[in-house]
């Protein structure tokens, strides 16, 4: 019996929003206070110092992320879509921050792990 090989029986995973890029936030946008209870949360969690540095797939637009940027935090984002990813950058200008943002497939293993090399303690 032959087996068909790995690659070839995975389909991708792969979805792009660069379609909606302009109307995400509004239509997936989190309750009013809702988004400083999660910014508040994730905080509480993780008891961050100047030195952490947070990492996200998926970064979109920065829901998660943009409120912990406006702290003060270090944050990687990787995302598929380019249009996402402008639509952070737009809300980042003027403002102070640490963010590395990537346009790339976190369902691409490489990818991924050559993003996350340099956090790696050792």
């Amino acid at each position: 019996m032959i087996l068909p090989s790995f690659q070839s029986s995975v389909q991708s995973a792969t979805v792009s929003f660069d379609r909606i890029f302009d109307i995400y936030d509004t239509t997936r946008g989190l309750p009013a206070g809702i988004s400083e209870q999660v910014t508040d949360t994730i905080l509480n969690i993780v008891s961050p110092t100047s030195e952490t540095k947070f990492f996200e797939t998926g970064i979109g637009t920065g829901r998660i992320a943009f409120p912990i940027l406006q702290r003060g935090y270090s944050y990687t984002g990787i995302d598929v879509s380019d249009k996402m990813l402008d639509e952070l950058r737009r809300k980042l200008q003027g403002i102070n921050h640490r963010a590395t943002l990537i346009n790339a497939d976190a369902c691409d293993y490489a990818t991924v792990v050559n993003i996350l090399y340099p956090y790696i303690k050792r």
